[in-house]
């Protein structure tokens, strides 16, 4: 690892067909891009339900290891989708420790977290955060001026957390239509 550390951010859109062609297109830009640390939203078990996830096929593709933190599991009956979970996960080649902490103001139905994992780079240990931003609420601002609000607030959360350390954070915005 060079004394850049290479992000990318990447929302997963669950496990929505066509899931095998789009997680094997993700694995091959990301070994193009050849990134020190992936951080991936909307992330689920192969399955929807529970075990190996979709973090951890691409983390093996691209011989790395994965850390999956669920946000939000439903029962059968609950909204439209069967049973399942969701959740964030980051990817790189060495994680030492990780960290989730519930945002605040969260939907029930559609709670969010902030997914911290300490890596090491050739300058040392780093924190990465990475959480999903919702724009879709009933509020009168702007979509970009809300999720731009909530980052900041995520963003000194994980500075005050993470004191006296290095960190960089990723968010994803995911625009909803209501």
């Amino acid at each position: 690892m060079s004394e850049q550390l290479r992000v990318v951010t990447l929302n997963l859109w669950g496990t929505q067909p066509p899931l095998e062609a789009r997680l094997a297109l993700a694995v091959r830009q990301l070994q193009a891009l050849a990134p020190d640390v992936v951080c991936l939203q909307e992330v689920r078990p192969l399955d929807g339900r529970t075990g190996r996830t979709t973090a951890e096929l691409i983390a093996d593709g691209l011989g790395m290891a994965a850390h999956y933190a669920v946000a939000v599991a439903w029962d059968d009956g609950e909204g439209a989708l069967p049973a399942g979970q969701e959740g964030l996960a980051v990817i790189a080649r060495s994680i030492r420790d990780t960290r989730v902490v519930p945002l605040p103001e969260p939907r029930p139905a559609d709670a969010r977290i902030l997914l911290s994992a300490a890596i090491d780079t050739a300058g040392g240990p780093i924190w990465v955060h990475t959480r999903t931003c919702t724009t879709g609420s009933t509020t009168a601002l702007p979509a970009s001026t809300r999720c731009s609000r909530s980052t900041r607030r995520s963003a000194r959360w994980a500075a005050s957390a993470t004191a006296r350390r290095r960190s960089c954070a990723a968010t994803s915005t995911h625009l909803r239509q209501r």
